[in-house]
């Protein structure tokens, strides 16, 4: 950038000097004119005016050499304001070039960023759906081991009663008792207890929020899910991850 700098004041610096240089080229020719125009008055004078044709000759001679100096300074500095031209052209091309290298690259960093997010979308889905199986099949293995033990219990207690240890009576009651509990037990563990249960966490539920104008109303306006923190969590880590890839 210093550099590009220095060539736009270079390339001022150029047109005064040629501004300034054109103004005496035309003062130049204005003061030859007149001196020809001196010249030729005298030309019909008497040999007094030799002498003033000889000055002025001489200094039409040195008005010449130094309008051609100047014409050679103008074409030297037209020279060096080409060549400046075409460097700061072949610059800008330059920077073109880059810039557009940086843009594809910052679409295939954006690209690459994004199948990296849905890879660990996708895994993690993978990985919270395979532990709530888990879960869910530790929750009915009690279920399922609390009915075994019921119904081993019943068993044992109407054969206590057909071997006659027991009233019968007694024991088709206290079976009846156990079988109903265990039916009760198991509508309450498998649908009530399911009903507000979270789709992703087994171990999570949900819970009606409550009326508007209450005074929990007001707490819950700014409330967000597990779910919403997570994908603003996850969000945040890509942001930070795609900002240190553009930096490097």
């Amino acid at each position: 950038m210093s550099n590009q700098n220095d060539d736009i004041s270079r390339q001022g610096e150029f047109l005064t000097e040629y501004i300034t240089l054109n103004t005496e080229i035309k003062n130049t020719i204005e003061r030859q004119n007149q001196m020809y125009k001196d010249l030729q008055s005298s030309m019909d004078s008497d040999y007094k005016n030799d002498r003033k044709n000889i000055q002025i000759n001489e200094k039409i001679t040195d008005l010449t050499e130094h309008r051609n100096n100047i014409w050679d300074f103008l074409n030297q500095k037209y020279k060096d304001n080409t060549e400046l031209r075409q460097k700061l052209f072949s610059r800008q091309c330059q920077l073109t070039k880059q810039k557009e290298e940086q843009e594809n690259e910052m679409k295939y960093l954006k690209s690459k960023v994004n199948d990296m997010s849905v890879e660990a979308n996708t895994t993690k889905r993978h990985f919270q759906e395979e532990k709530y199986q888990k879960q869910k099949y530790e929750y009915y293995s009690y279920l399922h081991q609390v009915s075994v033990i019921s119904l081993v219990s019943v068993s044992i207690i109407l054969g206590l009663g057909y071997a006659n240890l027991i009233n019968g009576v007694n024991s088709l009651l206290v079976s009846a008792i156990i079988i109903v509990g265990l039916m009760i037990y198991a509508v309450y563990y498998i649908y009530i207890v399911n009903l507000n249960r979270n789709n992703i966490n087994w171990n999570k539920f949900f819970f009606p929020l409550p009326k508007t104008g209450s005074s929990c109303a007001n707490l819950t306006d700014n409330y967000k899910s597990e779910e919403e923190r997570e994908r603003e969590e996850q969000l945040s880590i890509e942001n930070a991850e795609l900002l240190k890839m553009t930096k490097i």
